[in-house]
């Protein structure tokens, strides 16, 4: 496997080197490559969300690098989940520096093209560390399929019902921050996956701000549009959450995870 010595941001779909959260590559054996990665000074301590970005970049980088995707390629992501290790607790913050191992778990081809990807990774602290397990799973299209896809409506999606709405813990809008460095430089045609992640956590942490989200995974069914209202839907019950993502009264993505009691505030460990 050949290895790139300087990574280039447009191996993680971005487009400045700053933007850039893996800082080098290695291959491990013959079929996984580690990324050294640090995660960006903003706020008071990295979230889940920059975890996932973390996860996201590397897994779109090792597709190019070892599965040999085109950079013109558009990646379309089916499902992204990740967990911290229930030993750690998040009783301490998630490290900003660490490594991320990640390899190919299922390939699948078409027309000589690989058409989708389950990719699985391995966070580490330091080379003795083992802190969290993620998975990204989705498909790459060329830029003319892609823009074919997008154009059709989107079809045997779940609707939504008003008592299924109003039966939940909240209801909130679909957004992010525009100065969250997790999208810097990374423009999208609909409402990204970062952006429903980001989302969730944000919520979750605002419906239960005693505790931390410890695992989410998110099912994508159809993309969101821009330029329609889209709803997180939720609802927590001890240690987890689960709810949806609707747009025009359908199921767009469902979202699940657990949570962890966090330390009384002046402790110590928090």
């Amino acid at each position: 496997m050949q290895v790139p010595t300087l990574l280039s941001p447009d191996l993680a779909h971005k487009v400045e080197a700053r933007n850039l959260w893996l800082l080098n590559a290695q291959p491990v054996g013959d079929a996984r490559l580690a990324f050294n990665y640090r995660i960006p000074d903003w706020g008071p301590s990295p979230r889940l969300t920059d975890l996932i970005e973390v996860q996201r970049q590397a897994c779109t980088a090792f597709c190019h690098i070892s599965l040999h995707v085109p950079l013109t390629d558009v990646s379309m992501m089916s499902r992204v989940s990740i967990a911290i290790d229930s030993k750690m607790g998040l009783t301490t913050a998630i490290p900003r520096i660490g490594t991320v191992i990640v390899g190919a778990d299922e390939v699948t081809r078409k027309a000589g093209r690989i058409s989708a990807v389950s990719l699985s990774a391995q966070f580490l602290a330091d080379e003795e560390q083992p802190f969290g397990v993620g998975v990204v799973a989705g498909s790459f299209l060329p830029t003319s399929i892609y823009e074919r896809v997008r154009a059709m409506q989107p079809h045997g999606l779940m609707r939504i019902t008003r008592e299924q709405r109003e039966l939940c813990e909240a209801v909130n809008n679909v957004g992010r921050d525009p100065e969250d460095p997790v999208f810097a430089d990374h423009d999208s045609d609909h409402i990204s996956g970062m952006t429903v992640v980001a989302t969730v956590e944000r919520e979750v942490r605002g419906l239960r701000n005693d505790h931390a989200v410890q695992a989410i995974q998110v099912d994508f069914f159809s993309y969101l549009n821009i330029e329609s209202a889209s709803h997180l839907v939720l609802n927590t019950d001890q240690l987890q959450f689960e709810g949806f993502v609707e747009q025009g009264g359908l199921c767009c993505a469902q979202v699940r995870g657990a949570l962890v009691q966090l330390p009384p505030q002046g402790s110590p460990d928090r």
